[in-house]
């Protein structure tokens, strides 16, 4: 229980502390706080493998990150946006204790690129940096749920944004754009 009230707390001070709108916060992003919205609400539904406890998806009861993001957006009807790197990866850490991944097919124009990516909160963290095994496109990728930056490379230089952020939660194929 203290944990809980600690994440709690921490979190309602993230939320307090940067007061963005979710305007800035979808400008920083490059992604649509309606769609990040919904892509936690069907993470949640996905981690919860359908079980529900009192209406609302279970594995809410076991992650209390989770459980406030939820409480948050839809029993109090707060702006929180500010804290979604924090549930994204919360998000990829669940997904991975509960084994929740995809097979990407990841594509270019031209084949032979080779595809890097990273989990968001890794990229904050200067975390791992994962190269997929194969070039494209005979790139498929086993990849948790959640959200990541995902590139391309040729002769170890970026050919694309390595700043372009992408869903993962039940994709089959993702094409990365190459404009270098």
């Amino acid at each position: 229980m203290k944990k809980y009230v600690k994440l709690t707390f921490l979190f309602m001070i993230t939320l307090l502390i940067a007061k963005k709108s979710n305007a800035q916060i979808a400008e920083q992003t490059n992604l649509p706080t309606d769609s990040t919205k919904l892509f936690i609400e069907n993470s949640i539904k996905l981690l919860s493998k359908g079980k529900k406890l009192a209406r609302k998806p279970a594995i809410l009861s076991k992650d209390s990150v989770l459980n406030f993001w939820y409480r948050c957006n839809e029993e109090f009807a707060c702006d929180s946006s500010v804290a979604e790197n924090v549930v994204f990866k919360r998000i990829t850490e669940l997904s991975k204790q509960e084994d929740v991944s995809f097979n990407v097919n990841i594509l270019t124009k031209k084949d032979g690129a080779i595809i890097k990516y990273q989990a968001v909160y890794d990229r904050d963290n200067n975390g791992e940096i994962i190269e997929a095994k194969n070039p494209t496109n005979n790139c498929i990728e086993q990849i948790y749920l959640g959200v990541y930056y995902i590139w391309s490379e040729r002769n170890n230089v970026a050919t694309s944004d390595k700043n372009r952020k992408v869903f993962i939660n039940n994709k089959n194929s993702i094409t990365i754009n190459e404009s270098k």
